[in-house]
């Protein structure tokens, strides 16, 4: 995992400000910081000591062929390429027919490959891989600049555009380094009612790269050209998932793991004891790998599931390094969210923290982690419930269907309320009234902006899935969304905070591929999610393991807001009503008597007044 910086401006480079941008992100790449200067004459790019158009930077976090030759930028025959992330399948694509002919100084270099196959093959390349990654490679003789991000936005990118000059970072904070921001006021209330910011940064001119996005910039005419590409392996024509789906599984995972258990440094495992990294740690003791596991909780027995976490090691002779946390200072609590550069809401970023802190502490910067698993095979209520909703309303009952109705009524009124509420709608507005915190509306000083704020935010995620409602819509769906802007996001900047490079073997294009075909009924079984997951563990944890009932990572919100809420109220007083939200109702409340809605609205309105107050 690295960080990287390219800079292109019509005036000279000023390289002391270039290189102060790039220190920026040695979070990401602690390893080496490195840059190079480039000038466009006539003929091509060519390469100087002293500053000119074009300023390329990377932080290195050392894990395939650590030697300093295989630092970057990367010089390849035709162009030099900075990137962060991993490419996971780089020893097939190094043997095969497409890079046949290219020599080779390095055996393990997944950099090389990249820098090889952009140079022989341009973007054609990118759907032969399978990773995760983010990254741009300069042309020198086309004088273009290519810029691309995995499938599933494992991967951060963003760029700013303006009349004179394009930067391009792993983070935003190099590129505010550079250049000033003005914050994106709607875009930052659209996120407050997603819960997350989707899409763009929360800032005008600073814009992310979608995921399974490519541009292209022409250094002459100043032109930028965007475009999707599609991954050749999920191209491909199903084989036999629905019939033989439980053995494909199987070797769909061991491959995966093969792949991501690729390294020069050691390899731990975040163990929590839920299905997805108990199948993760399964598939390694297949491996025979001997490694390392963490776990973390904190000091409210409600939170812990450390005990899950020692079963599952201890069923496959693991080493289990296992933290207990009392309810963080707010002053830590703070670094980690301005590290994200934008309001993080999701709380479980501060546990993320913790674990990869330990991680970082027992000397290993790469771990697997159970991404992806929820997205690709049906792991959330609110997909659950939509999707037997949806099909009832088009008449596809079906047993698992009609099990849905003896548990609408065992939720109870406002439960029940919630989930029949908008059946009628389209399925994407009907999950996005399931997903989005609609109770924020109250908050809003003029309701007509809630509504424009809401509509605008609806249309853009909705815009994101497909019209026709099957299992696999839900993941085509949030990989634009939920997946990439919070879930992924999390997982990249608390691993890069310590130094760590998280990998999601559940999100490899095979995996991925298996989860698209595979029939619905292994997937879904009356109101169980995950059913195939959880069948699978439970031939070695047992079934009451396996089908427990689902808990998030969590912190101790209510204790850490009880602990430090003067000071949270007041920054929330001073700030939120800048953007037009009121926070009269928290002025006298009673932090012990507050219900979790409350719990979280306060959060989220602190979250957003800490990022207003560092802006």
């Amino acid at each position: 995992m690295c960080g990287f910086l390219f800079i292109f401006d019509e005036q000279d480079i000023s390289q002391k400000r270039a290189i102060r941008a790039l220190k920026f992100l040695e979070k990401r790449g602690p390893n080496s910081c490195q840059w190079e200067n480039y000038t466009i004459e006539d003929g091509p790019i060519l390469q100087t000591k002293r500053p000119g158009q074009i300023f390329m930077g990377h932080t290195r976090l050392s894990i395939l062929e650590t030697s300093a030759d295989n630092n970057q930028p990367f010089r390849a025959s035709s162009g030099s390429l900075i990137f962060n992330g991993e490419i996971y399948n780089y020893k097939e694509l190094k043997k095969s027919a497409l890079l046949r002919q290219n020599k080779f100084r390095f055996e393990n270099s997944d950099t090389e490959v990249l820098a090889a196959g952009l140079s022989t093959h341009g973007v054609s390349f990118l759907p032969k891989i399978n990773g995760m990654f983010a990254g741009a490679f300069l042309d020198f003789k086309r004088k273009n600049l290519t810029c691309f991000r995995d499938y599933f936005g494992q991967k951060p990118i963003f760029y700013y555009l303006d009349n004179e000059r394009l930067l391009i970072s792993s983070e935003i904070k190099a590129i505010l380094d550079y250049v000033p921001g003005t914050l994106d006021i709607p875009k930052l209330l659209q996120g407050a009612i997603a819960g997350y910011n989707a899409s763009n940064s929360v800032y005008c001119d600073i814009k992310a790269l979608h995921p399974g996005q490519h541009f292209s910039f022409d250094l002459l005419n100043r032109k930028l050209r965007f475009r999707e590409y599609w991954p050749e392996v999920l191209a491909r024509s199903p084989t036999n998932s629905r019939l033989n789906s439980d053995s494909e599984f199987e070797e769909a995972m061991t491959n995966s793991m093969e792949r991501h258990m690729r390294s020069d440094v050691p390899i731990g495992l975040y163990l929590s004891g839920g299905v997805d990294s108990s199948l993760l740690a399964k598939h390694l003791a297949k491996r025979s790998e001997s490694i390392k596991c963490f776990s973390i909780s904190f000091d409210d027995p409600l939170l812990d599931e450390s005990p899950y976490a020692q079963k599952v090691a201890g069923k496959y002779g693991f080493d289990l390094v296992s933290e207990t946390v009392s309810t963080p200072p707010l002053a830590e609590i703070d670094k980690i969210l301005d590290y994200f550069d934008e309001p993080f809401y999701d709380s479980s970023a501060v546990p993320t923290y913790y674990l990869n802190r330990l991680a970082a502490d027992h000397n290993v910067c790469v771990a697997l982690g159970g991404e992806g698993a929820d997205e690709l095979f049906m792991g959330y209520k609110r997909y659950i419930y939509t999707y037997l909703l949806q099909n009832l309303k088009k008449g596809v009952v079906g047993f698992a269907a009609l099990k849905l109705i003896p548990a609408l009524r065992r939720l109870g009124a406002p439960l029940r309320h919630k989930y029949l509420q908008n059946m009628e709608s389209h399925y994407a507005e009907y999950l996005f009234r399931r997903s989005s915190d609609l109770g924020i509306q109250k908050y809003f000083v003029d309701a007509e902006q809630y509504k424009y704020t809401f509509e605008n935010e609806l249309t853009r995620y909705s815009s994101s899935f497909p019209n026709k409602h099957e299992l696999s819509a839900y993941l085509a769906g949030d990989r634009q969304n939920y997946l990439s802007s919070d879930i992924l996001t999390k997982s990249d900047r608390a691993g890069m905070m310590n130094g760590v490079e998280v990998r999601a073997p559940f999100l490899d294009l095979e995996i991925a591929r298996f989860a698209s075909s595979v029939a619905p009924e292994k997937i879904v079984k009356g109101k169980q999610g995950k059913f195939l997951l959880k069948a699978a563990l439970s031939k070695d944890m047992g079934r009451n393991f396996a089908f427990r009932v689902k808990q998030g990572f969590t912190f101790p919100l209510r204790s850490v807001i009880a602990q430090n809420y003067p000071n949270m109220r007041d920054l929330v007083s001073a700030f939120v009503p800048q953007i037009g939200l009121d926070p009269v109702s928290f002025q006298s409340a009673d932090v012990e008597t507050m219900n979790q809605a409350a719990l979280r609205h306060f959060w989220k309105m602190y979250v957003i007044a800490r990022f207003l107050s560092q802006a």
